[in-house]
Order: C-alpha cells, then structure tokens, then sequence
C-alpha cells in the first residue's frame, strides 16, 4: 500500500479553456484596469468622426454621412469583445485536440522550499518564490501570477483538508509585498 501524496504537491486534470473565465481578471491584476483600452478606442472614434466631418467638410458633402464611420467603429469594437474572444477560445480547443488529441491536460503543482513547481504532459515550470506577484482565488480557482504568466489550481482536485495545508505552505514562501497584495491569502489569516 502506498504513502497518501504530499499535501504539498497538487495532482489532476483540467481542461483545455476551463479556466477562461478567469481572463479578464487576470488582465485586470496584470495590466491594471481596461479603462485605457477603452479611452484609447474613443479617442480613435472621435478622431474618425472629426476627420470625416472635416473632410466632408472641405468637399461639400452632406454631414449627416460623417457619423458612418464612428457607427462602424462602435459595431466593429463590440464584435470584437463580445464575438471575437469566443471564438478564439473554441479555435484555441480545437487547435489544441487536433494537435494533441485530447483537450484536457494532466498537471502536477507542487511546493517546494525552493520553489513552486508546476508540470504537465509537455512541460515544467519552476518558478521562483520572488517572482509570484500575487495569488487570488476567484471562480473556484486558486490563480498564482507570475510576471506576464499565471498558474490556475481548481479548488475541486485539493483533497479533504488539503486545501488549507498547501494555501498556509505557499503563504509562507511568499515574499510580505506578495501577501500584502494577495488579499485571499490575507482573508485567511
């Protein structure tokens, strides 16, 4: 009969896009908020419409054309957040089982006193303590992010009690500014 496995080490499958939910969050504490995005958009479609106006303008035609490209502009940004990104996900899917023939992926996370340590079928990460930047749990899912990276753990594969050994181990590893800013890990204290 074999050892119960560490507390420390994480095993299971996820799959392919499970998490994606989590994206614009993710953006959200890596990129900060997606306001500039979209000021930068507006900016643009103010822009277009200034021009055309002016345009329009200089060459005698009806302005009640000028607002057509701002109109595209708005339709053309909204396809692409609501449509586009949907899309890409099932294209990544498919993608992904055509080329591996299956779409979920057997993982191993694991805590060490050097490092976290994650693997799965076709490669291993080992990442330093210093580098996690934050931790948040969101959806089900424990997040880890590390520079433009990031690591999703599904509370669903932690064994009975597991959860909490390997969450207060991380926890401990991890650098005060890292905790500071990780208020799941400050919710738990």
């Amino acid at each position: 009969m074999s050892a119960d496995p560490s507390p420390l080490q994480l095993r299971g499958e996820i799959k392919v896009g499970e998490a994606q939910s989590l994206a614009a969050e993710i953006q959200r504490r890596q990129l900060g908020s997606p306001r500039h995005f979209t000021l930068v958009l507006a900016a643009c479609i103010l822009v277009s419409i200034v021009a055309v106006f002016l345009a329009n303008m200089a060459f005698g035609k009806p302005l009640e054309n000028s607002f057509l490209p701002a109109v595209g502009a708005v339709i053309g940004a909204l396809i692409y957040k609501f449509i586009s990104t949907r899309l890409v996900q099932r294209q990544f899917q498919a993608a992904m089982q055509a080329r591996y023939g299956r779409d979920t992926s057997e993982f191993v996370a694991e805590i060490t006193d050097e490092e976290f340590r994650f693997a799965d079928a076709s490669v291993t990460y080992a990442v330093r303590w210093d580098a996690i930047s934050e931790v948040f749990l969101k959806d089900g899912y424990w997040v880890l992010l590390v520079w433009g990276s990031y690591f999703v753990l599904p509370q669903r594969l932690f064994r009975p009690n597991q959860e909490k050994l390997f969450i207060d181990a991380l926890t401990e590893r991890l650098s005060q500014g890292t905790v500071n800013r990780s208020t799941a890990l400050n919710q738990r204290r």
